[in-house]
C-alpha cells in the first residue's frame, strides 16, 4: 500500500513525510510530489492507496488532480488540505469523492486519523471487490496457516508430529527452538468490533514487523478468542531478542495503539519458552490477565503471583464486614458503599486482590447482605451462571458496580438521612463542648467512616468536622465573655481548654482580639 503526498510547500511536503510513522499505517512506499504534473506522472507509474493533497497549487489545483484521476478510473482516498475554509471548494472535493477535507495549519494527529480513516475505506473496498494480487494473496493465506497453527498449538490440539509437517513449508520455528508468546487483552469490546478482526490483524501484523524485524525476528499475530489476541515471536536465524527488549517494543505497541486507533489493552509476555512448551505459556498468560483485576493498561513482563502474602482465612478474617452490617443495619446504606468501594480500590491497587479472592469476598459480601435484609441469600435471584456474577469477578471496578446495584435494592432499615446525622453531630458536639471532641469519636457516634462523616458534614454545614468543632467552642466562649463576668481561665474551662494560652491564641486567631481585650 503506497501514499502520495502533493503540496507545493516543500517544508510541509518533509514534514508530513517525516513527521508520522507511515510504515506502522501498513504504507510500504511514501511518494512525494510538489505540483499536479510531477503527481500524474507518479500515479501513471505506481498504484497509491490514499493521496494527502494542496488544493491551492500553481497551474492545476488539487480538486482538478483528482478530478482527473477519476476520469482514468483511478480508486484512490483523497484527503485535501488546505488553509481556506471555502464552501465552494468543499462542494467540488465531494463531487470529486474527496475522502475528506482539513484546514491547515493542522496537528499531526488530526491527519494520522483522517490517513486511518482512509486507509479502513481502502482495505473494505479491496474486501469487498475480492481484487487481490495473486502473489499477496498467497503470502495472506500463509499468514492465516501460520497463525491457525499456532492457534493450535496454544489449546494443545497440535502435537508434535503435525506440527512439524508444516514447519518447512511455512517457515515456522521447530518444536523445541525458543519463542516469546505475548498475550493482548483489549479493554474496549466495542470499538474491537467497530473495527473487526480483519482489520486489527492487519494493524498487529504491520506494526508487529515494523517493531521486530530490525531484531531478526519473526511475528505471528493472530486471534485467540473474544478480545484476546497473541504474537508469536521467533528468530529468523539462530538469534532471538531478549526479554527487554521485546517488552520494551510491546509497548511502544500499546502507545501507538492507544495514541492512533484509540485501543486500551493490556500486553502480557511469557518467559522464553520452546515452541513445545506454548501452551503452557498461554495458560500462564490466562491467569495474570484474569489476576488483573484493576484492568490495567500496562506491558507485563514480569511473573505476576497471585496474592499469597496472608493465607485465605486471614484475607477473609481482615474484611471488615462487622463494620459494614452495622452501616447497613442502621440505614447507612451510603457510608456502607463509600467504605466498601474504598477498601475494594485500596486492595487492588496495593496487589492484594485476584480473581479466587473477588470471588471469597462476593460469596461473603451476599451472606451479610443476607442476614441485615433478613433473609437467606440476597434479595434478588441470583447464582453463579449469572453474567452480572460472572462480570463482577473479572475485575474491581465491575465488582464496584455490583457492590452498588445490589445495596440499591436492600431494603433501608434506619432511614436516616443526612440532615438526620448532621444534627445528631451538632446536638452532641453542644452537649460535648466542654469535653475534647475528635473526629472519630462522632464517626462512632453514628456508626460511620470518619472520612465519609466529615464528606457529608462539610455537605451540609459547608465545614469541615474539625473547624465546626473549633467555631462552635470559640462562639460559646465570646458569649461567656460578653454576657457573664466569668473569668477567662474559668470560660476557657468551659469549652474545654486546659491550657490557657492555647486557648487565647485560638481566640485572636477567629476573632482578631484576645479574651482579655473581648471582655473590656
Amino acid at each position: 500500500m503506497n501514499l502520495l503526498i502533493v503540496d507545493d510547500q516543500a517544508s510541509v511536503v518533509q514534514g508530513l513525510s517525516r513527521g508520522i510513522a507511515w510504515k506502522m499505517m501498513g504504507f510500504e512506499h511514501v511518494y512525494t510530489a510538489f505540483n499536479a504534473a510531477e503527481a500524474r506522472e507518479i500515479l501513471k507509474k505506481a498504484e497509491i492507496a490514499v493521496m494527502l493533497c494542496d488544493i491551492e497549487m500553481p497551474v492545476e489545483n488539487g480538486l482538478s488532480l483528482l478530478g482527473w484521476m477519476r476520469g482514468e478510473q483511478m480508486e484512490t482516498e483523497c484527503i485535501f488540505l488546505t488553509a481556506h475554509a471555502d464552501f465552494e471548494y468543499m462542494q467540488e472535493a465531494i463531487r470529486v469523492r474527496g475522502f475528506d477535507y482539513i484546514l491547515q495549519p493542522a496537528p499531526y494527529d488530526e491527519i494520522r486519523k483522517a490517513v486511518y480513516g482512509a486507509v479502513c475505506r481502502v482495505l473494505e473496498n479491496q474486501k469487498r471487490r475480492q481484487v487481490y494480487d495473486y502473489g499477496a494473496a498467497m503470502l495472506n493465506e500463509q499468514r492465516n496457516i501460520r497463525s491457525g497453527i499456532i492457534h493450535e498449538m496454544l489449546t494443545g490440539s497440535l502435537g508434535r508430529e503435525q506440527y512439524e509437517r508444516y514447519v518447512s513449508g511455512l517457515s515456522l520455528p521447530g518444536f523445541e527452538q525458543d519463542c516469546y508468546l505475548l498475550l493482548l487483552a483489549f479493554r474496549q469490546p466495542e470499538r474491537l468490533e467497530e473495527m473487526g478482526t480483519d482489520m486489527m490483524l492487519f494493524i498487529l501484523d504491520n506494526i508487529g514487523h515494523e517493531l521486530f524485524d530490525g531484531y531478526e525476528t519473526n511475528i505471528v499475530a493472530g486471534r485467540q478468542e473474544e478480545g484476546r489476541y497473541f504474537l508469536f515471536l521467533y528468530g529468523k536465524q539462530s538469534y532471538l531478542i531478549d526479554r527487554e527488549g521485546v517488552a520494551r517494543q510491546s509497548r511502544i505497541l500499546l502507545e501507538h495503539l492507544e495514541k492512533f486507533s484509540e485501543i486500551r489493552l493490556s500486553v502480557y509476555i511469557s518467559e522464553r519458552t520452546p515452541v513445545s512448551g506454548l501452551m503452557e505459556s498461554w495458560g500462564e498468560l490466562l491467569r495474570q490477565e484474569e489476576n488483573n483485576v484493576m484492568k490495567r493498561t500496562d506491558v507485563f513482563a514480569e511473573i505476576s503471583e497471585s496474592p499469597k502474602q496472608e493465607s485465605d482465612a486471614e484475607f477473609l478474617s481482615d474484611i471488615p464486614f462487622m463494620r459494614w452490617e452495622k452501616y447497613l443495619g442502621d440505614g447507612y446504606t451510603d457510608a456502607a458503599q463509600t467504605d466498601i468501594e474504598g477498601w475494594l480500590t485500596g486492595m487492588g491497587n496495593a496487589g492484594l486482590l485476584s480473581r479466587d479472592r473477588l470471588e471469597q469476598f462476593y460469596l461473603r459480601f451476599i451472606q451479610m447482605l443476607g442476614k441485615v435484609s433478613g433473609v437467606r441469600g440476597i434479595p434478588v435471584q441470583e447464582g453463579s451462571e449469572s453474567s452480572n456474577y460472572r462480570d463482577a469477578l473479572c475485575s474491581v471496578p465491575d465488582m464496584v458496580e455490583r457492590v452498588k446495584a445490589l445495596l440499591s435494592r436492600l431494603p433501608k432499615i434506619g432511614g436516616y438521612s443526612e440532615k438526620d446525622v448532621v444534627l445528631q453531630i451538632k446536638e452532641y458536639i453542644r452537649d460535648q463542648v466542654g469535653s475534647e471532641i475528635r473526629r472519630s469519636d462522632l464517626a462512632e457516634l453514628v456508626h460511620m467512616n470518619p472520612d465519609y462523616l466529615n464528606r457529608i458534614f462539610k455537605r451540609e454545614t459547608g465545614m469541615t468536622l474539625g473547624d465546626y468543632v473549633l467555631n462552635e467552642k470559640m462562639q460559646i466562649a465570646r458569649n461567656l465573655l460578653q454576657t457573664t463576668t466569668l473569668p477567662v481561665s474559668y470560660v476557657a474551662s468551659r469549652v474545654g481548654y486546659e491550657n490557657f494560652s492555647h486557648f487565647s491564641r485560638t481566640y485572636k486567631r477567629m476573632f482578631g482580639i484576645s479574651p482579655s481585650e473581648e471582655r473590656k
